[in-house]
């Protein structure tokens, strides 16, 4: 390793021998030289080679200057892995090659002047859709939001893109990411559990806009972009009533207002034998057809639930089609570490998804969760074979089955 030394630009070439002297020997060999460029491009790492300082110094100090190290740096390379994991092909800036997979993700792109670089442009297709920016483990990624948002709106003119600013903005620390998707009537940060495969992307780019009502006359600019899955909860039409008791269709309604709300987390808490698992299957139903859900997990805490939960989506005839609904959807309950693609509703039990140790406590609080995140429900991370059922949920809804009202010592609400 090169022991390197940075001096004022204006430094006479004594003093760079006095300072190479006073180093000492090096077992790498030292270089001591004069700042050339900005600061901010050596933080950025942009000067990987340059000239040596002074033709007369000895061989012993000329060597290529090495790039300064971030903070950001350690995280870099398990972005990498992780972004590689998904799909993408991650490449530099001056090896970019758009054709070599679907998803590309180029470091350290320089944006417009005013907008810095971004860590990580994102390529679907060939065109631009996302940014990531990369922190040091430790940083609250609540506050890098804002940053990645002057990224999204930084690209260069010139450059494809089917929606400006860029909607997909991801900040991470290589441990932690978190996930802003713009398309949202109501745009607010969400942590995940990995970042997106290109084809996720890809289909949510490429999604059909839906019409909202006119807004002062004007058309509403979220009917001009392509539709997230809370834009088209705005669609939602009023539930119907026929073949439904009162306290199911208020609970389904409540739901959505919830998720229109962008609040995510609802709980449906009904007596035994009101109709929880109807309910359920009913919001499930619209979430699919009029929202477009690409799975939805069912998630339930003894295996003979799931199968009561199964025998429930076969018999359930859809309000508006009359057909069943295992007739219309795919119903997968879960019984290996093989997840159906086409699979629109999976049922599976919490030990499946997420077993953890007979010692620790069921319902541990996750350390360092941040606000907003989703909650594991165990401690610990997933087994390695469970993070495909892991994966194909998280691209869904989250919906837990209610199957017991009061907590009794054997499963919470």
């Amino acid at each position: 390793m090169v022991l390197e030394t940075v001096l004022a630009a204006h430094a006479s070439r004594e003093r760079l021998l006095d300072v190479a002297r006073a180093l000492g020997p090096h077992p790498g060999g030292i270089c001591v030289r004069r700042r050339r460029y900005p600061t901010r491009l050596f933080r950025r790492g942009i000067c990987a080679r340059t000239r040596s300082i002074d033709a007369d110094l000895p061989p012993s100090l000329r060597f290529p200057i090495r790039p300064m190290t971030r903070p950001e740096d350690a995280a870099r390379k398990t972005i990498d892995d992780a972004l590689t994991t998904a799909g993408w092909a991650v490449q530099d800036r001056r090896a970019m090659n758009l054709d070599a997979a679907r998803g590309v993700a180029v470091r350290e792109f320089p944006l417009k002047r005013g907008h810095g670089f971004a860590d990580y442009l994102l390529y679907v297709d060939g065109e631009a859709v996302g940014v990531i920016e990369a922190k040091e483990v430790g940083t609250t990624l609540t506050g890098v939001e804002g940053q990645t948002e002057k990224y999204s709106a930084g690209l260069p003119d010139l450059l494809p893109a089917p929606v400006r600013p860029l909607p997909f903005l991801y900040q991470s620390t290589g441990i932690e990411t978190a996930f802003t998707n713009r398309l949202d009537p109501d745009p607010r940060s969400r942590c995940v559990f990995h970042f997106h495969k290109p084809e996720t992307l890809g289909g949510w780019i490429r999604s059909e806009p839906v019409y909202l009502p006119r807004v002062d006359g004007r058309p509403d600019p979220l009917s001009q972009r392509p539709a997230s899955f809370r834009t088209r909860l705005l669609t939602f039409p009023d539930v119907p009533e026929a073949g439904l008791r009162a306290a199911q269709v208020s609970a389904v309604r409540n739901l959505e207002v919830s998720l229109r709300d962008n609040r995510p987390r609802a709980l449906i808490q009904m007596a035994t034998g009101a109709g929880k698992t109807v309910a359920a299957i009913t919001s499930i139903y619209r979430l699919v057809k009029f929202g477009d859900a690409s799975r939805v997990l069912f998630l339930v805490d003894r295996d003979n639930l799931g199968r009561q939960a199964l025998k429930e989506f076969q018999q359930y005839v859809t309000p508006d089609d009359g057909r069943k609904f295992t007739e219309l959807y795919n119903v997968q309950r879960l019984t290996s570490n093989k997840l159906d693609p086409v699979a629109r509703v999976v049922i599976t039990t919490i030990q499946r998804l997420s077993p953890v140790p007979p010692a620790e406590p069921r319902h541990q609080a996750v350390p360092g969760r941040s606000r907003g995140a989703p909650r594991q429900g165990r401690a610990g991370d997933p087994a390695p074979d469970l993070r495909v059922a892991r994966e194909g949920a998280s691209r869904g809804v989250w919906l837990p089955a209610v199957q017991q009202t009061v907590r009794n010592g054997r499963g919470n609400p």
